[in-house]
Parts: structure tokens; sequence; C-alpha cells
């Protein structure tokens, strides 16, 4: 798995249950419930989760938002934003 995979891995098993993930590029996931409905997500350079479809941000990270400090860290957490993103 990349860097980024894990990330996305690590916040969907903390928002989702009884999910399949797929990993259809390196730095993006899809999500599909028992429905059979998807959700397409990616992260930005500050791991923030992103709703592919759309571009709106679902969650933000514990990262700091400056590309100067932010570096190679992972973030621990996130603040969810409403869904359906705005």
């Amino acid at each position: 798995m990349t860097k980024a995979q894990i990330i996305l891995k690590k916040w969907i098993d903390k928002n989702f249950e009884n999910v399949e993930i797929e990993f259809p590029t390196d730095s993006s996931a899809t999500i599909k419930d028992k429905k059979g409905e998807t959700m397409n997500i990616s992260l930005n350079l500050y791991c923030d989760i992103l709703e592919t479809d759309s571009g709106k941000i679902l969650a933000i990270s514990d990262l700091p938002h400056d590309c100067i400090t932010v570096g190679n860290k992972i973030p621990t957490t996130w603040k969810e934003l409403p869904y359906p993103a705005k």
C-alpha cells in the first residue's frame, strides 16, 4: 500500500462499517456499501479527505496547512465536515 492508501484506509475504517474498499490509483479509494452505492475519495497535500467527484472537502486533517511545515507527516485525526459536502 502507498502512504496515501494507508491514510485513506485509516479514515475509512474510522468512519464506515461493512464497506468494500478499492484503490483504483495510488492516491484514491472507492468505498462501496451493501446497497452498491459508491463514493470516490482522495487526499490533498495536507491529507484532507476529498470527495473526488465533486472536489469538496469531507474532512480536514490535523496537519499544518502550510506547505513549508506539513512535511512528510501522517495525520492522526480529522475534523469531519457536514455531508453531503457543500
